[in-house]
């Protein structure tokens, strides 16, 4: 799709950010993405640009799922199959133990990682980034800013499409170091929108053209199978060893449903009050706290 067709056809987006809004790798330095770089005490500034994609009607943003834990001095980094739709042992695995052991649960959980396309505005630790496009991973709390101002809370407050090439609006982007934590809670959409490029259609569509598709990220072949998955589980963590995880995590369906069969019919059973509910932790597409 070419630029001037493409702006014709921006209303699609719409959709998609629509079901953005409602949306309850590798080792290797990959130089289209780009980071912040910390000063001496741990901070940065830059102001980026959230581009869409060259197809309208497909959302700027993509959701992705990982695993990233150290079990008996053992490292377990693997892109999680949750991504593309598929069952993961290791979330099942970790869903198995989380009324049993929620500290080596919650270690064991997927975290997760957004990716979309940026325009660099000012970049104040690397100013030869400014003007280029990158890809950028983000969490939840940068996700939380975007969609606070594409879809507010409040009814009298107005969405943004800060996607936009005409009417979006730049991101002041601002870490702060907390402790170990990067904090962004700083980070704003600037109240005015504005056309990138000044709304220059020719650099426009000089940006335009060096927008990466996202495709690549879910493609089936990135992902581990899930046998692949319980292999590795198993190598990187001795006591997962005791037994196939389908069988640990049958049998802590079984125990549960035993519960609920010797529970007398008037009697509230509330020995289980605090326990998670197996199938809908498997089911959040939280963070690494689904609950």
């Amino acid at each position: 799709m070419d630029f001037r067709k493409f702006k014709k056809n921006q209303t699609k987006m719409k959709e998609a950010l629509t079901k953005l809004a409602a949306t309850p790798s590798n080792s290797y330095q990959d130089d289209r993405f780009w980071g912040l770089k910390k000063d001496t005490v741990g901070n940065a500034n830059a102001t980026i640009r959230f581009l869409p994609l060259k197809d309208p009607a497909k959302s700027p943003l993509l959701l992705t799922f990982r695993h990233a834990f150290q079990t008996e001095g053992k490292w377990f980094i693997e892109e999680c199959p949750v991504t593309i739709g598929k069952k993961c042992p290791v979330c099942e695995y970790s869903a198995s133990i989380w009324n049993s052991d929620e500290k080596k649960a919650r270690a064991h959980w997927r975290t997760k990682t957004y990716i979309g396309n940026i325009l660099v505005v000012t970049d104040e630790a690397n100013p030869e980034n400014e003007g280029k496009v990158f890809l950028y991973k983000f969490g939840k709390s940068i996700h939380d800013i975007i969609m606070e101002r594409v879809a507010p809370e409040d009814d009298d407050e107005e969405g943004l499409n800060v996607f936009d090439f005409d009417e979006g609006a730049n991101f002041k982007l601002k870490l702060v170091q907390k402790g170990d934590y990067n904090n962004y809670e700083k980070s704003k959409f600037v109240i005015t929108p504005s056309a990138i490029a000044d709304g220059d259609i020719k650099k426009q569509e000089a940006i335009f053209d060096k927008i990466y598709d996202l495709d690549e990220f879910t493609k089936e072949e990135r992902f581990k199978t899930y046998d692949e998955l319980a292999a590795k589980l198993y190598k990187t963590s001795t006591s997962v060893k005791v037994k196939p995880i389908q069988e640990e995590i049958e049998e802590a369906k079984t125990v549960k449903k035993v519960k609920e069969i010797k529970a007398e019919p008037d009697e509230e059973d509330d020995s289980d009050a605090d326990d998670i509910d197996f199938e809908a932790l498997l089911n959040s597409d939280d963070d690494d706290i689904p609950f």
